[in-house]
């Protein structure tokens, strides 16, 4: 616990006569109901690190523009407040922080991006203010840039903000410039900076001016030397390791641990449709637990809908689509740089396959969404890991079939969401690639050549029909498989159309591994008459291959619907059509062969 400071061993003003002070930066009601507000909390380190009872509290800064973006704020009183489950993790920066050796006075946090570090600063500031630390808190780096003087000296005030600081609040009051904030600072008594968003401040990013950055980059580098300091940067901040000794660095990449998602599925449970745990498990999954990510599923309109229901909806949220956007801007550093290029990719790879990201450059590596654990490279959030195996794909078609990627497989066989991830990807190349062997139901096919293997963009049905040649001749077979892994419905298409006789055989595919599954048959099949648009003039025929974990085959028959029109027609909505079930060992016997080689049942997942 930090030695209760006073205030600042400062000779005080002597104002002429005549003089008065200016307008003030923050009303003293405002600082007053601050000072009440913060009054009123813990001081104990376990009420800000046990999830189970959330809390409201006093954001630790006034000022006009408060980072909205990140705190859902509320104003009940003269002090905003805002809602903050206790974080397990607040606990390692407290003990960091308070059993730094002697001659250490500053910790750096780096972390992923939307995992909450800015509510656990923002709580540590009330606790280390609490526990007698004199705290200036500054939460947005990019607003110290708009306007350094005020921000500096908003945050000064809110730090004496007691009944006793008013005379020093004066003083701040007649700071001028950072100059004189800076040389205040230097003179102030011991001081506790922390500083959120510091990555605003770096220069070449191309997001404010290179040389206002550089200045108050400067300034508040002169200003807390001498003081403790804890330092916030987000993942991709090209500058967070310089200068920064490895017992300064706290690596935050982890999303919610089991008592946070609990407890965070506990207190939204009025806003949440019911979900299995099944469900449960596959949306942490998709969104690592980070709690920027689990928002969309909070402002969903239709919460009386199942979740299955509401899932191909949400996961079409700009939060969710603005990742893949990122992921690939991030890419398009490389295009011109050759070596730079292989180097991301090998990065890439390594976390999709579990190997160590120590061999890759650091800048070459997305930290917002990659990361390593345990000498293993590891991706952040399912979001995430569908979009970087899209990218790659691009540049490896055979990813999903090479030995990395089967040897990762057997590895990452603990994780049920990242396993069956990489074991639906691998038979689909591997339905491709070797084709299926005569399953009694007329339902195989040979290898299909490369370059008839069609790899489209976009999400739904259409994109696939509008990637389809335009000119057939003769005999041809296509796999149709997307480069978004989430494509509506089905995971593949298998197609044999015949030009000669006007005959197209549509087979989707549907990999069903170790979870529950959508009656995707049904949805495909509601969409067919795409299918007769596309094919005028074509006799259709179809079934529908799923592939299952394990079991002897199956089939059942299902006729088709139809609708009779005012004019007497008959006008069908889908086809008569086989379901075809076949085992994993039937669909990719290599993949079969080198999970019992591993020793992993499927029947066990």
């Amino acid at each position: 616990m930090a030695e209760p400071t006073s205030g600042p061993p400062l000779k005080r003003r002597r104002y002429s006569a005549g003089e008065h002070p200016p307008s003030r930066t923050v009303d003293e009601d405002n600082i007053a109901a601050l000072d009440d507000a913060i009054a009123r909390c813990s001081d104990v380190l376990e009420t800000y690190t046990q999830p189970k009872t959330w809390l409201t509290l006093p954001f630790p800064l006034i000022y006009p523009n408060l980072p909205s973006d990140r705190f859902a704020f509320t104003s009940p009183t003269l002090t905003p407040t805002f809602p903050f489950m206790p974080r397990e993790y607040l606990a390692v920066v407290y003990t960091t922080f308070i059993t730094m050796s002697i001659g250490q006075s500053s910790l750096f946090l780096h972390g992923m991006v939307g995992l909450g570090k800015s509510h656990i600063l923002a709580a540590l500031a009330i606790l280390f203010r609490k526990q007698g630390h004199r705290v200036v808190f500054l939460p947005d780096c990019t607003q110290l840039l708009q306007n350094p003087e005020r921000y500096m000296k908003s945050a000064l005030l809110c730090a004496f903000s007691g009944p006793d600081d008013a005379n020093t609040r004066r003083d701040i009051e007649y700071l001028t410039d950072l100059n004189s904030i800076q040389a205040w600072c230097n003179h102030a008594g011991k001081l506790l900076f922390i500083i959120d968003q510091f990555n605003a401040l770096e220069v070449g990013d191309q997001r404010g001016n290179d040389v206002e950055k550089q200045r108050v980059r400067q300034f508040l580098l002169g200003t807390y030397i001498g003081h403790k300091t804890i330092r916030s940067s987000s993942a991709n901040d090209s500058e967070r390791f310089q200068g920064i000794k490895q017992n300064e660095l706290l690596m935050f990449t982890q999303g919610l641990t089991e008592l946070e998602r609990e407890s965070w599925l506990n207190h939204h449970a009025s806003c949440l449709p019911a979900m299995t745990p099944e469900e449960i498990e596959s949306f942490f999954d998709f969104t690592g637990g980070i709690p920027l990510l689990s928002k969309p599923l909070l402002e969903h309109p239709n919460r009386n809908q199942a979740f299955e229901e509401i899932w191909p909806v949400l996961i079409k949220h700009p939060i969710f689509v603005q990742v893949r956007v990122n992921i690939n801007q991030f890419a398009s550093r490389f295009d011109q740089n050759s070596a730079a290029h292989k180097s991301y990719l090998d990065g890439l790879n390594a976390c999709l396959t579990g190997r160590s990201l120590l061999p890759i450059n650091h800048k070459h590596i997305d930290h917002r969404f990659c990361r390593q654990v345990d000498e293993e490279g590891e991706i952040s959030c399912g979001v995430a890991r569908l979009a970087i195996f899209d990218l790659l794909r691009r540049y490896q078609p055979q990813l999903a079939r090479s030995p990395d990627w089967l040897a990762a497989m057997s590895r990452m066989s603990s994780n049920r969401s990242v396993f069956g991830f990489m074991l639906e990807q691998g038979v689909l190349d591997v339905l491709a690639a070797n084709g299926l062997a005569e399953t009694g139901n007329e339902l195989r096919w040979d290898a299909v050549d490369d370059r008839n293997v069609i790899r489209f963009d976009g999400r739904t049905l259409n994109s696939l029909l509008a990637a389809l040649p335009l000119n057939m001749t003769g005999t041809h077979t296509y796999m149709c498989l997307p480069d978004a892994s989430n494509f509506e419905d089905v995971d593949g298409v298998h197609l044999t159309v015949n030009t000669n006789t006007k005959k197209a055989h549509i087979i989707p595919i549907q990999v069903s591994i170790a979870k529950r599954h959508k009656k995707s048959h049904e949805l495909f099949y509601a969409k067919w008459d795409l299918w007769i648009q596309r094919f005028q003039g074509y006799s259709l025929s179809t079934a529908f291959l799923w592939v299952k974990e394990i079991g002897a085959q199956e089939k059942a028959d299902v006729a088709a619907t139809v609708h009779t029109t005012r004019a007497r027609k008959e006008k069908a909505l889908s086809p008569a059509y086989n379901i075809v079930r076949i085992s994993i060992a039937q669909a990719a016997p290599i993949i079969a062969q080198t999970l019992e080689r591993a020793g992993i049942k499927l029947k066990d997942l």
